[in-house]
C-alpha cells in the first residue's frame, strides 16, 4: 500500500511530469488558453495514458521479450498509442462536440505526446508490475491534468492584468511556465523563505506578495473562489506546504 501511495504522491507533486520531466510541452502550451480546454485535454490524456500503459506493458513482456524483439519498442508502442489515440478522437467528436472542437489540432497529437510515450518506456525501464504501471500513469496523468489547469488558470489571470504588448501572449506565458517550474523542484526552499508568523495572519505584508504568492493565490483561487484574496493566498500557502512536507517523506 505504501509503494502504491509513494507512487501516487511522487508522480503528482514531487516528480511531475510537466514541471519536473518536461515532457508533454507542446499541450501545455497549447491548450491551456482556458480551463475547460486543459481540463478536457487531462481527460483525454489520462484516458490514452493509462490504457497506453497497460497495453504497451503487455506487448513488452508478452510478445516484445519473449519474442528478442525488445528493438522494436519505441515503433510498436506508439502504433499502439496512435491507434488509441484514434479511438479517442471518434468518441469525443460523437459524444462532446465543443470539447472536440476546443481541442482541434491537440487531439490528434496526443500520438505525438511525449509524455504518453514517456510513461510508456518509465514503467518498463523501472521495472514495475502492471499493478504499479497503471497506478503510475493514472497519478501521472493527474499531474499532468493539475499542471494544465493550474497554468491555464494563471494564463486566465493573466487577461486581466496590465501586461506590456511585447510581453502578452506566449512570452508572458513561458516565464510563467518556469516560474511554475522553479515551485515544483524548490518547493522546500520556497516554503522556508517565508516567515511562520505571516502564514496564519488575517493580512500578509505587501514584501511577500511576490510570484511565488501570486502562484499559491491562483492555486487557492480554483479551489475557493469565495475566499478573500488575502485568505486565498494564506491558505494556499499552507496547503502547498502540506502537500511539498507530505511529498518529501516519500523522496
Amino acid at each position: 500500500m505504501l509503494t502504491y501511495l509513494s507512487i501516487i504522491v511522487t508522480a503528482i507533486f514531487v516528480n511531475n511530469i510537466v514541471f519536473a520531466q518536461f515532457l508533454g510541452i507542446c499541450p501545455f502550451l497549447g491548450v491551456s488558453k482556458k480551463l475547460s480546454s486543459a481540463v478536457g485535454m487531462g481527460a483525454a490524456v489520462m484516458f490514452v495514458m493509462t490504457l497506453a500503459t497497460c497495453v504497451t506493458w503487455l506487448v513488452q513482456h508478452g510478445i516484445l521479450e519473449p519474442w528478442g524483439l525488445g528493438y522494436m519498442q519505441t515503433i510498436v508502442f506508439i502504433l499502439v498509442i496512435a491507434a488509441l489515440v484514434q479511438m479517442l478522437e471518434i468518441i469525443i467528436k460523437k459524444i462532446a462536440p465543443g470539447l472536440y472542437q476546443a481541442l482541434g489540432v491537440f487531439l490528434p497529437l496526443i500520438t505525438t505526446n511525449c509524455a504518453v510515450l514517456g510513461v510508456a518506456i518509465l514503467v518498463i525501464q523501472k521495472g514495475m508490475n502492471l499493478g504499479e504501471s497503471i497506478v503510475y500513469a493514472v497519478a501521472t496523468a493527474i499531474g499532468f491534468t493539475l499542471a494544465l489547469a493550474v497554468f491555464a488558470g494563471i494564463r486566465e489571470h493573466l487577461r486581466l492584468v496590465d501586461v506590456p504588448a511585447p510581453m502578452r501572449g506566449i512570452p508572458i506565458a513561458l516565464i510563467c511556465a518556469g516560474m511554475l517550474h522553479g515551485i515544483f523542484r524548490h518547493h522546500h526552499r520556497i516554503r522556508a523563505s517565508f516567515p511562520s508568523k505571516y502564514t496564519n495572519c488575517a493580512v500578509t505584508p505587501k514584501k511577500y506578495r511576490d510570484v511565488t504568492a501570486q502562484f499559491y493565490y491562483i492555486l487557492t483561487t480554483l479551489i475557493h473562489p469565495h475566499l478573500h484574496p488575502r485568505r486565498q493566498y494564506q491558505r494556499g500557502l499552507v496547503m502547498w506546504s502540506f502537500l511539498a512536507k507530505f511529498a518529501g517523506n516519500f523522496t
